[in-house]
């Protein structure tokens, strides 16, 4: 690492609906800036080269570096979204970050570089299953994804036969289940909220 940011690209995958929360979930207060904004300036913290990966018009807040802005017009769900990540970075590794997870932090991006030395794909797997959108993908993955998505496999995990995937048990390590803490309903939303103030010794906002 140099200047405190990682030797890799981050890409951040916004592309939801947000069907399940009712509205742009992304724009959802967090302290004094929004869920997109948070992840963006923890990333562009940690990284040289952020991307942000989405099929909807966001507004990117100016107080901060801001990241390369992919249009994901192939609607094809992660596994799109991270082809077109790999296929955009000037960096051979990239952490992959789905924009709804609250709780990831720099300390979070460090260690996950660390565990995937010398794998094309890193992924953390607590006692609910695996967790594929907080990870480390190599660009070597890039073949195996096209060819999955050219046999229409949309599911993110459809080329992981092709590539060495490691698989880290967290199991229920609570830093780890922070980071992993992703919203998809309005109950999530509050429920985190509920966490940081928890964690932060205030009493809990809405």
């Amino acid at each position: 690492m140099t200047g405190g940011q990682a030797d890799a690209a981050g890409l951040i995958l916004a592309g939801g609906g947000s069907r399940r929360l009712g509205g742009r979930k992304l724009d959802l207060p967090w302290g004094g800036e929004t869920l997109l904004s948070r992840i963006v300036r923890v990333m562009t913290g940690a990284l040289p080269e952020v991307w942000l990966v989405g099929n909807q018009a966001r507004s990117i807040p100016t107080a901060f570096p801001r990241p390369h802005v992919l249009r994901d017009q192939l609607r094809l769900g992660p596994i799109g979204g991270l082809m077109l990540g790999l296929e955009a970075a000037e960096q051979p590794v990239a952490v992959v970050v789905a924009a709804d997870m609250p709780f990831v932090e720099p300390d979070a991006i460090h260690r996950l570089l660390e565990l995937s030395t010398g794998a094309q794909a890193t992924v953390l797997r607590t006692q609910d299953g695996l967790h594929p959108l907080l990870g480390v993908y190599h660009r070597g993955c890039l073949p195996a994804i096209r060819a999955a998505i050219g046999r229409d496999h949309r599911r993110v995990t459809a080329f992981w036969d092709e590539v060495d995937v490691r698989v880290v048990d967290v199991e229920d390590d609570p830093f780890w289940s922070r980071c992993l803490f992703n919203i998809n309903s309005l109950e999530d939303y509050h429920r985190a909220l509920r966490v940081r103030d928890d964690m932060a010794g205030q009493p809990a906002t809405r």
